[in-house]
């Protein structure tokens, strides 16, 4: 039986650069020596990964990876959960759920980690799609200032963002951290938990200040109000809001726009 881990490291790093996204990450639950050598060096990654979603609870973080143009659509989903030891990790494997203790570490504290890893190895490659889902009082943000110095530290390369929040402070924190040119399309959602109060207006002076947004093809906005008249809306090529209600003035306003 062949000793893995007595690879030379450049025999190693040359076996990883031949790998996909998920070959990588089942590599890394080998042994420490591995996990410790995808950590430290990257290898250059020429990604399966189709989307990344991101799911932020209260009480839990949950990450799931797609490969979409797979035979059999492959999917890796992993809860980080708030438990009395700290955190409760729990995934599925071969269609059962497995769960592990995190080592007496905080939930949040695990999930970034992980994320900040799934970041590093994504590195040049291009994301086709990338959803967050933020389900949370905006001034509990904990979770978001960590991920915001992720983003900061490791900017994307994402086609397609989708992004559920509550207010204009949340989507500062993450587009500017997109690729401009590589970023074709943005879907902004105003989160839907009625316990939690948000503010409904998006600040499009400082939306529309974006590189990011100048050179987008499409931007969609849903359940929010916006700063500015449609008339304004000078970038990008198209703008898509959905609102409650019309009134005759607004189609007369849209009119005029045309």
């Amino acid at each position: 039986m062949i000793d893995w881990t007595s690879l030379p490291d450049q025999v190693f790093v040359r076996l990883l650069e031949n790998c996909n996204f998920e070959a990588i990450l089942n590599l890394r639950k080998v042994c420490t020596h591995f996990r410790n050598l995808i950590d430290d060096t990257p290898p250059p990654l020429k990604t399966s990964l189709d989307w990344l979603v991101l799911n932020v609870n209260p009480e839990s973080v949950k990450i799931t990876l797609t490969n979409v143009g797979s035979l059999f659509h492959e999917q890796c989903a992993i809860d980080y959960l708030k438990s009395e030891e700290g955190c409760l990790v729990a995934w599925k494997e071969h269609w059962q759920w497995r769960t592990k203790p995190a080592g007496g570490e905080r939930w949040i504290t695990v999930a970034l980690r992980d994320l900040e890893i799934y970041m590093r190895l994504l590195g040049r490659s291009i994301l086709p799609h990338l959803s967050i889902h933020y389900y949370f009082v905006p001034e509990e943000n904990e979770f978001q200032e960590g991920f915001h110095r992720i983003l900061e530290t490791h900017s994307l390369r994402v086609e397609d963002l989708d992004l559920n929040i509550s207010n204009t402070e949340q989507l500062l924190q993450i587009l500017p951290n997109m690729t401009p040119g590589v970023l074709r399309q943005v879907t902004v959602a105003k989160q839907q938990m009625t316990e939690f109060q948000v503010d409904p207006v998006l600040d499009m002076d400082k939306v529309m200040a974006l590189e990011q947004v100048r050179k987008l093809e499409e931007l969609r906005i849903r359940g929010f109000e916006v700063s500015k008249p449609i008339r304004e809306f000078y970038y990008p090529s198209r703008v898509v809001l959905q609102v409650k209600q019309v009134t005759l003035k607004d189609i007369w306003e849209m009119r005029r726009v045309q």
